[in-house]
């Protein structure tokens, strides 16, 4: 499993394009909603809106997958993330899709232009 899932640490990806550093960010995201986490206590950052796009579908279709397996299907899927596959993990992944759309603070997927602009803006106030 890559360091970078592991819920209880830190972790930042720098890699060329094409490398699976989108899919390392969603299978993340899901391990830290999988451990607790509330979706607006998340912050993906990224180079372009059209990525920020992208993280934010593949997150939600992720999150579906993850819901709607099959009995058989969903410790393995849970398992290529790297997370456990027990009864309550699988119990808390089949309500992380439902979670993640009625979540009063959203998951926030943006760019690391529009992120630092947001804090100059705090600090100007």
């Amino acid at each position: 499993m890559s360091a970078a899932l592991d819920p209880t640490r830190s972790a930042s990806l720098l890699a060329s394009a094409g490398t699976g550093k989108t899919w390392n960010l969603t299978a993340r995201i899901a391990r830290l909603l999988l451990a607790g986490a509330s979706p607006g206590g998340i912050l993906a950052l990224t180079f372009t809106r059209k990525a920020a796009a992208e993280m934010r579908q593949r997150v939600a279709a992720r999150l579906q997958e993850l819901a709607f397996a099959s009995d058989a299907d969903l410790p393995a899927l849970l398992q290529a993330i790297g997370a456990p596959s027990d009864a309550g993990t699988q119990a808390r992944a089949r309500g992380l899709a439902e979670s993640l759309a009625h979540a009063e603070v959203p998951l926030k997927a943006g760019t690391l232009h529009a992120f630092c602009q947001e804090e100059i803006g705090r600090a100007h106030v």
